[in-house]
């Protein structure tokens, strides 16, 4: 009998599927919850009982600000167990951030799957999805999703000497040209330049054959065609496992393409949801769409059936209705007791709301973002990132030379480097000066800021 577990571990709110990543922006005193769906996001499903252990990393929910630290569930390729984990910012202040987190599932034998993000407080909302260098998460917000890209089967099987078809997705609405590389073990596999002049969603497909068993690992890399910005690379990573011989996987998925985008323009924007059949028998999957409010899809509850070995794909279309705003898409699929779903974020004028979010933490950046965004008011989406990327190493540098002189006079403090009546006399003056300058830029911003109706 199929079934599903779910573990409530708090009084849980309105929750949306795990992302590969996770680094979200949360108003003050805002909790927010994401399911860890299992077997599913181990990206592969193979017969028998598993026990999955889920570790959150650091261990501290001071640090994360998480409810969940370390769970142990069983579960099988039929059935379905649910973790929900919570982020909360009761008692945070605008600007803070949470350590940056990693959550890590194993089980049995299966490759390791992990995940990372932090959580920032903010007035803008925002979600992104992509890993980053470093530990600050701060910059895990700083992806404007211009495009999005998926694998759409990321893990696969085969026999030694047997060719293996992979798809990869790609859709964007800006204005931009994609190089996207295949690479294994350091070796090209596959170039394709990929215009989006024309149209939002394009396919590439490769093969990969292996000639003996073993886990082989493969990359795609795709890079915006002139534009240096990190939020201009997507990284995905895939697996082809050789075995002897094959096990059938079992159960059924659930994909929502694309996870996470950006449009500058109220226009719709194509969704995918795709329903692969992994099952002993022919079934029937019931489809729900839910989206949030100011949100608008052509779409209405149905029922699909989908052959055993096969997939399906839906399309409907997704309009938002209000600018600079977070939207949340969940594609909802029930196969008799077994419920599954998939959530794909959507975003209007990212750039814009990430930019804000920064003057947010430094008003002094009010100056700098006023010049970009009277360019960014009169382009084309996508003719502007460019200008986006050097705004954004302009005002990363000035905030690096800003903390090293911060983190050089406490260092001198600490050790005694300036004499104690040097500390006494300069707190009051430099208190002083703090409050002259606070005030000069709340002038000053009323005039560069809030006169400006951004939209």
């Amino acid at each position: 009998m199929n079934c599903v577990l779910i573990f409530f571990l708090i009084s849980i709110p309105n929750i949306n599927a795990l992302p590969d990543n996770l680094y979200i922006a949360m108003e003050p005193d805002k909790l927010v919850c994401f399911d860890i769906v299992l077997p599913d996001d181990m990206d592969v499903i193979v017969p028998g009982k598993i026990e999955y252990r889920i570790l959150l990393n650091p261990p501290s929910s001071e640090e994360t600000w998480a409810t969940l630290t370390e769970v142990v569930v069983r579960t099988d390729e039929n059935n379905t167990v649910v973790v929900p984990i919570c982020f909360s910012t009761y008692g945070k202040r605008i600007g803070q951030c949470s350590e940056k987190f990693t959550l890590t599932i194993t089980g049995n034998d299966l490759p390791a799957k992990t995940f990372e993000g932090g959580v920032c407080v903010s007035e803008l909302p925002d979600i992104d999805t992509e890993k980053i260098s470093g530990n600050e998460t701060e910059k895990g917000l700083s992806d404007v999703n211009l495009f999005d890209m998926e694998i759409k089967k990321p893990v696969k099987f085969s026999t030694p000497n047997v060719p293996v078809n992979y798809t990869v997705m790609i859709q964007s609405y800006a204005d931009i040209t994609i190089d996207l590389d295949v690479e294994s073990n350091g070796r090209l596999i596959v170039s394709k330049k990929v215009d989006f002049k024309e149209e939002g969603y394009k396919e590439v497909n490769f093969t990969l054959k292996a000639r003996n068993t073993g886990i082989y690992n493969f990359s795609i890399i795709a890079r915006v065609k002139n534009c240096d910005g990190s939020f201009c690379v997507k990284e995905r990573e895939g697996q082809l496992i050789v075995k002897n011989y094959l096990e059938r996987e079992g159960g059924f998925t659930v994909s929502l393409f694309p996870k996470n985008i950006n449009v500058k323009n109220l226009v719709p924007v194509e969704y995918r949801l795709t329903i692969t059949n992994n099952g002993f028998e022919n079934d029937e999957f019931e489809i729900n769409i839910q989206i949030s409010d100011n949100l608008t899809a052509d779409f209405q509850k149905k029922v699909v059936k989908v052959p055993v070995g096969y997939e399906k794909t839906i399309k409907f279309n997704v309009t938002p209705q209000s600018v600079s705003s977070l939207f949340n898409i969940t594609a909802v699929v029930t196969s008799g007791d077994v419920i599954k779903k998939d959530t794909a974020y959507l975003s209007t004028n990212e750039m814009l709301t990430d930019m804000l979010r920064r003057v947010e933490r430094n008003e002094s950046d009010a100056n700098k973002l006023n010049e970009w965004y009277s360019l960014y008011i009169n382009s084309n989406y996508g003719d502007e990132v460019d200008e986006y990327a050097e705004l954004n190493e302009e005002i990363n540098t000035q905030n690096i030379v800003n903390e090293d002189y911060n983190d050089k006079i406490n260092d001198n403090i600490r050790h005694n480097k300036y004499p104690l009546w040097y500390v006494f006399l300069a707190v009051p003056i430099a208190a002083l000066v703090f409050i002259i300058l606070f005030v000069v830029s709340k002038l000053k911003s009323r005039g560069n800021i809030e006169t400006k109706q951004y939209y």
